[in-house]
């Protein structure tokens, strides 16, 4: 019997869509860009790493740093949302692309 690797994105998508494109609509209409969001969950990773693990509160400091690597999700639902397109990299940047990440091409 084989495995389904997709079964678990094919259940959480729906879920997840569901419970972002609201918050992203919002974010939308106040004229926060996905960049934005980005930086904001980047910034939150960090310095929630750099201030609850060395204290030793590895428990919140997992939960709170969770709670930005999430930002990554939302980003992707904001830029959908917004119009902007896509990154200048390309779909090749994402972790779901088989090919390795290359730069736009200079023009001539």
């Amino acid at each position: 019997m084989a495995y389904d690797r997709t079964a678990m994105l094919k259940l959480l998508r729906p879920a997840m869509t569901r419970i972002l494109t609201p918050l992203g609509r919002a974010l939308v209409g106040r004229g926060i860009g996905p960049n934005a969001v980005t930086a904001v969950g980047t910034l939150g990773t960090v310095v929630s790493a750099l201030l609850f693990f060395p204290l030793g509160h590895l428990t919140w400091g997992a939960l709170v740093i969770t709670v930005f690597v999430l930002f990554d999700l939302l980003d992707g639902v904001v830029a959908r949302l917004g119009g902007k397109g896509g990154s200048t990299w390309g779909p090749s940047s994402t972790p779901r692309s088989t090919g390795s990440p290359t730069p736009p091409s200079s023009p001539a």
